[in-house]
């Protein structure tokens, strides 16, 4: 935001962002530094950028500057958020503030508590004059600058207590774990419990609390944990809000802060509720009272982030990003089965349910990620609920009422007749991002269930993509259901269910090309922005990529009763017919889109990986175009397109050694690749650290082609008109292939060329290139 409204600013910003990197590697590396030596230094850096982020008296943002000028409607102007727009910087901001939690963390409590109470006070005289009649229309300002105050303390306050785990388990920072231990003789558990569990309450009116904010000194005495206090006052901005939302003040409120709030609550719900011990040597006493899974403490916590969720669907149903931070918040308190026990002892859960079953407002007015992330969670939460009788009641009420509305849209007598009508399209849109939902709930423990509530489903969406093949809001829906739904299911399950999930894509795909064939046709002039008019080919390529996934991970029964006589579809089956649509489609203006031509070699280099033998039966004219189509990867697209269309050889190559396919269609179409790949290595520009798989893939195309490297290696000596040079290329190239090297494409044999070939470089490279 500042980089947006100030621009003369944004070299300063850079310049910060350089200075902390430079901090970040001194922190990362040293190794022989004292840490004790960087901690002043890490609380100047910290106290440095909180006092630039929030207001006095703390602070040094002025009301006249660019935050507290800033209106909720101009943050929606601009295209990223502050946490993604600056992550980096907070990233870093984060890191030096666990150097010193002893410091970092009590002031940001302290601040924070601070303006909880303005902001509080503020609202109380609003919902005052309000009574008494007043416009509530009147200078808001103070109000803006407590919000935008409140909004950076989160996002530092997130970035301190937790760490981005994309991909991997989310863990307590270890320095905030040594931190809670090394303080717990200074904490009062009862206490600490007590100002958790009160947001209603002031913090100065809990016995106990008053101490812990005014002191920031190692040892100092202490009441209440410092973690837990620093959560408790997000807590309390929650039921501030909450209560205002209560008092019809919600046009008083900044939704962007709400937003930011649950934004922390899902980032920290994350690493903090329900911890599993055994991931750590040693865990804090106050966190394990208070969030532990043998803890009344942690039942409260689930309730309390339940209620706020509840409070913001139904509040904010018009504001995208509170929807879109309070059900992912939803989701992360469901998607860990010990946690899912926790959240279907909750009352909320079940009306929750049972609201979104009656499709009633505000769940049926909800926007389509709200509806996906919503009906996950539901199926998520299903998995926590122990009571069989319980159980299938809850299963009934989520997929049934979904199941029930799904048949009367689609399967109305007259839906052929209505189905373009706004309310039926509509209606159509609504039920299939539901079923998403319900895809990307799916887990092992549920995985039966949702195959058998799925498949016929599927098979309606069939008809469904048939009918509604000109509509570019609806094609693409039916198509990422099949890929969520390949992509989640299709790895676990038997071969049975797999031939029948095969089947189904098999239809879908078919569906999909007989409408689309030479439909897709791009101008000359490139536009990044055109991506998205392509964007349900890349859905197509990445649902054959899931599917040929099952042929790398499989974890379905095997003991499955399978009649072996034929009519039966494979996943290379399908991912080869649709390789028939999206090959005529891929021209070198549709691989300039970065997106589509990863995904498109991708899935080439998979499929030729896991079934080569359906290369060599391509119609001549597609067998062209895949080959054209690699000739340009290898060059125009980047390091990562070259490393596949390098792989895709090598599988094709070894293919052909291995089935003595010397001389066969495909064989000549890969023959002339291997000049191509000579001079790439050789010759042209070429990026070392692709040199392993581009030699693997020369020695490859060199047993394939033996008669043709010979005579490529004599023309190369041919050209050669100084003698040294000529003989020394003429050594390199014996060393290279010498009579010993079996010329098979075998691991051993491979792995010796490519040691061979980097001292060839060496030798060789440099003169050619100057020649």
């Amino acid at each position: 935001m500042e980089e947006a409204l100030h621009k003369d600013d944004t070299v300063y910003m850079e310049a910060y962002e350089f200075m902390l990197e430079s901090w970040m590697e001194l922190v990362n590396k040293m190794k022989d530094i004292s840490v004790d030596s960087l901690k002043p230094k890490a609380i100047e850096v910290f106290n440095t950028y909180i006092q630039c982020h929030i207001s006095g008296p703390e602070g040094t943002r002025t009301q006249d500057g660019m935050d507290a000028a800033l209106e909720d409607s101009d943050v929606d102007e601009i295209e990223e958020d502050d946490r993604e727009r600056f992550g980096d910087v907070l990233c870093c901001i984060g890191t030096l503030a666990r150097m010193v939690p002893y410091h970092s963390i009590p002031l940001l409590s302290k601040i924070l508590e601070d303006r909880i109470s303005r902001l509080h006070g503020q609202l109380q005289r609003l919902q005052q004059f309000a009574a008494e009649g007043h416009d509530l229309s009147m200078d808001t300002s103070y109000l803006t600058v407590l919000y935008e105050d409140l909004h950076w303390i989160i996002l530092v306050a997130t970035n301190v207590l937790t760490i981005e785990s994309e991909g991997e388990t989310p863990m307590i920072p270890p320095d905030i774990m040594e931190y809670t231990i090394s303080s717990s003789k200074d904490v009062n558990i009862d206490t600490t419990l007590k100002v958790l569990s009160s947001p209603n309450e002031k913090i100065d009116s809990i016995p106990g609390a008053e101490q812990h904010t005014d002191e920031f000194i190692l040892g100092a005495e202490q009441h209440t944990d410092g973690v837990v206090r620093l959560v408790s006052g997000v807590f309390r901005l929650c039921e501030v809000e909450r209560r205002a939302v209560d008092a019809k003040l919600t046009g008083c409120i900044s939704p962007q802060l709400i937003s930011t709030t649950m934004w922390f609550l899902h980032r920290w719900s994350r690493s903090y509720l329900l911890p599993d011990e055994n991931y750590y040597a040693q865990v804090s006493q106050a966190l394990l009272s208070s969030f532990g899974r043998d803890a009344d403490g942690a039942q409260w916590v689930i309730s309390f982030l339940f209620n706020c969720i509840m409070c913001n669907i139904n509040a904010w149903i018009s504001e995208d990003n509170v929807l879109k931070d309070s059900l992912d918040l939803l989701v992360s308190l469901v998607e860990n089965k010990s946690k899912a026990e926790y959240v279907t002892k909750c009352e909320h859960l079940w009306t929750l349910a049972k609201e979104e079953a009656n499709h009633q407002p505000p769940y049926n007015c909800l926007p389509s990620h709200g509806r996906r992330c919503l009906l996950r969670a539901l199926v998520l939460a299903g998995s926590g609920v122990k009571d069989e009788t319980w159980k299938e009641q809850y299963w009934n009420c989520i997929l049934g009422s979904l199941h029930d509305r799904f048949y009367k849209t689609v399967c109305q007598e007259n839906f052929l007749k209505v189905y373009s009508s706004g309310g039926v399209k509509t209606q159509v849109i609504d039920l299939l991002e539901s079923v998403r939902g319900v895809a990307l709930g799916t887990r092992v423990d549920n995985l039966n269930r949702l195959f058998d509530f799925l498949h016929p489903l599927l098979e309606e969406c069939v008809k469904i993509l048939d009918v509604y093949h000109n509509y570019e809001d609806v094609v693409p829906l039916v198509l990422e259901l099949y890929s969520e739904v390949i992509q989640k299911q299709l790895c676990f399950l038997g071969e049975a269910k797999s031939r029948k999930l095969y089947e189904l894509s098999l239809s879908v795909i078919e569906t999909y090309s007989k409408h689309n064939k030479g439909k897709h046709v791009m101008s000359h002039r490139y536009d990044e922005d055109q991506e998205d008019k392509y964007n349900d080919i890349l859905i197509v390529m990445e649902l054959l990529t899931n599917l040929l996934s099952k042929d790398f991970i499989d974890f379905g029964e095997d003991n499955e009763n399978i009649n072996p006589e034929g009519g039966h579809v494979k996943a290379a089956d399908v991912a080869l017919y649709g390789l028939h649509t999206i090959i005529p489609l891929m021209n070198a203006d549709l691989l300039k889109f970065p997106n589509l031509c990863t995904q498109y070699f991708r899935l080439v280099s998979l499929l030729a990986e896991s079934d080569a033998e359906k290369f060599v039966h391509l119609p001549d004219d597609l067998l062209k175009s895949l080959t054209s189509s690699v000739e340009l990867g290898l060059s125009s697209y980047g390091s990562d397109t070259t490393s596949l269309c390098l792989e895709i050889l090598s599988s094709l190559t070894i293919h052909i050694c291995q089935n003595n396919l010397q001389g066969s269609k495909i064989h000549q179409s890969i023959c002339p690749f291997m000049k191509f790949v000579f001079n790439m290595l050789l010759i042209e520009t070429f990026n070392m650290e692709l040199l392993d798989s581009a030699s693997s893939c020369l020695f490859c195309l060199v047993c394939c082609n033996q008669n043709e490297y010979r005579e490529y290696v004599n023309h190369l000596l041919d050209g050669q008109t100084e003698p040294a040079y000529k003989q020394r290329m003429l050594e390199a190239f014996n060393k290279l292939t010498p009579p010993t090297l079996n010329m098979t494409v075998n691991r051993e044999s491979r792995i010796k060329f490519m040691e061979s070939f980097n001292e060839f470089m060496i030798n060789v490279r440099g003169f050619l290139c100057v020649k």
